[in-house]
């Protein structure tokens, strides 16, 4: 009785619901620019016809390369430090492409210091006005 007990508990983990995973992308479309690239996963096949890029508000054609019958393009955007590109495929459909990641935004001061810090400084500060008046 105990071994089963044992082998239930053992095999219990393994039991549990299989986790619903998003669906593999069918195309993939890789854009490049200087040391940069971006990617871009379609969930279906992509119809021929011209591609778009986004520049200073106007729409321009963008030549890509497609390989493996449609499933993998690469293209090149000649445009001037794009931290991210909108494109439009052949259907008219608009996607975004993050070429690079913008850095975090800075919260702090620049000198660094906390606010306890600061105090201390004044403080300090203070005391040497007061003595240099006194002389």
């Amino acid at each position: 009785m105990r071994w089963i007990l044992i082998l239930f508990l053992l095999f219990l983990p393994g039991c549990r619901q299989a986790e619903t995973l998003p669906p593999p992308s069918t195309a993939r479309l890789t854009l490049y620019f200087l040391d940069m690239e971006g990617v871009l996963g379609l969930e279906r096949l992509p119809r021929e016809g011209a591609w778009a890029f986004m520049d200073s508000g106007a729409w321009r054609p963008l030549d890509i390369l497609w390989k493996d019958g449609g499933r993998r393009g690469i293209g090149v955007v000649p445009r001037t430090a794009p931290a991210w590109v909108l494109l439009r495929d052949p259907e008219g459909e608009i996607h975004r492409i993050v070429m690079w990641e913008d850095p975090p935004p800075f919260h702090g001061r620049e000198d660094g210091l906390a606010d306890e810090e600061r105090e201390w400084l004044a403080a300090l500060g203070l005391l040497w006005v007061l003595q240099w008046i006194r002389r």
